[in-house]
């Protein structure tokens, strides 16, 4: 595994207590809003990087490419608390959106470009529990349509998942969706239906984790997440003309609002939509960007929303003093914060007047 030999892989039930005092000091170290502030007033994107010299991103400093520095940073981090979880492959769950990412990447560019092309991209370096020759070699396999191992295939995700471990039911995921990509590609020709194929099976493979560990707060966050990735897609659709045919295909399930009665809304119109929201607890944060876009069509301000949203669940896990809920936050803020640096750093890079870089974070970045 990248990085990973070595790692433990203990139970769940064992005690978060010391876990959660290691990653109260790695939170202690976290930009505050006036660093991020200052750092997005800056003159210029060199002035930025010097705000950022005594802090955990001190190596970016007179280094351009910050890209590269925020993904090292990351992994550190996810590895950091990998090493004292309880259960790491569990409160690494998003660290695990890196594998499908590469595998979207690298089983594109096979199919669209060569084999060439493709070994070329088993150098992404956004990768998570895998690294990114495993990452192709399951991508290869399913481009060559090698032959699957019986005794795998025989598994469903359900049974998998008790008898496999760790990085080997990542790995098992990743392969099962790798084969579904392929298919799927193959009948259509179309690259799209690897991005819709891969992304469905991370968060089949983010609900399952939840629910094998019985996590109810993190079951409750990815559900929202789904959530709001359906109703985003619903709405983007609405704009382009894209009909039922797509958004059956494309969404995601796992939600608290039922996919038939968001395909409904597709069929019925914005009001209809409208209706299934304010019937959730999280209408009244949602509702100034929905009727935003009801207005306008314009989707940001409801993205915007839909980001704070989500992180103002993530800093429930502050309140919590105990159990896997701090770890897991931690890991969410943290990767929250390094997105908003990516887009500050981004905007000071491209010289954009500092309004239209505030724009670009929302209330749960800034």
């Amino acid at each position: 595994m990248s990085g990973l030999k070595g790692l433990k892989s203990l139970n769940y039930t064992d005690s978060y207590a010391y876990a959660v005092g290691r990653t109260k000091a790695l939170e202690a170290r976290m930009l505050d809003p006036a660093r991020i502030q200052r750092i997005t007033e800056a003159p210029d994107y060199e002035e930025a990087v010097r705000y950022l010299a005594d802090s955990e991103y001190s190596h970016m400093a007179g280094d351009t490419g910050f890209e590269r520095a925020l993904e090292e940073e990351r992994r550190r981090v996810h590895l950091t608390v990998a090493s004292y979880s309880p259960d790491p492959y569990f409160t690494g769950l998003f660290f695990a959106a890196e594998d499908f990412l590469c595998l979207k990447s690298v089983i594109k560019e096979l199919f669209l470009k060569g084999k060439a092309a493709g070994a070329g991209a088993r150098k992404e370096k956004r990768v998570g529990w895998l690294g990114p020759d495993e990452v192709f070699s399951v991508a290869e396999a399913a481009y060559e349509d090698a032959p699957r191992d019986e005794e795998e295939m025989k598994l469903d995700f359900a049974s998998a998942l008790k008898k496999l471990t760790g990085a080997g039911y990542v790995e098992y995921v990743l392969r099962d969706a790798a084969y579904r990509a392929a298919a799927a590609f193959r009948a259509s020709e179309d690259s799209l239906d690897i991005d819709i194929t891969v992304d469905k099976a991370y968060f089949k493979y983010a609900v399952d984790i939840a629910s094998s560990r019985k996590a109810s707060w993190l079951s409750g966050f990815i559900a929202l997440k789904v959530d709001l990735v359906n109703v985003v897609m619903l709405m983007r659709a609405m704009n382009t003309g894209k009909g039922l045919a797509f958004l059956e295909k494309s969404m995601v399930e796992g939600g608290n609002i039922a996919l038939k009665d968001l395909l409904e809304a597709h069929r019925e119109g914005a009001s209809r939509l409208q209706k299934l929201l304010e019937a959730t607890n999280y209408w009244k944060v949602l509702s100034s960007g929905f009727e935003a876009w009801s207005r306008t069509s314009a989707l940001r301000p409801f993205e915007m929303a839909a980001e704070g949203l989500l992180a103002s669940y993530a800093r429930q896990s502050k309140q919590m003093s105990s159990g896997y809920e701090p770890v897991v936050g931690y890991l969410i803020a943290k990767d929250t914060e390094i997105a908003t640096l990516r887009k500050v750093l981004t905007g000071k890079s491209k010289r954009l007047a500092v309004p239209f870089i505030r724009e670009r974070l929302s209330d749960g970045n800034a």
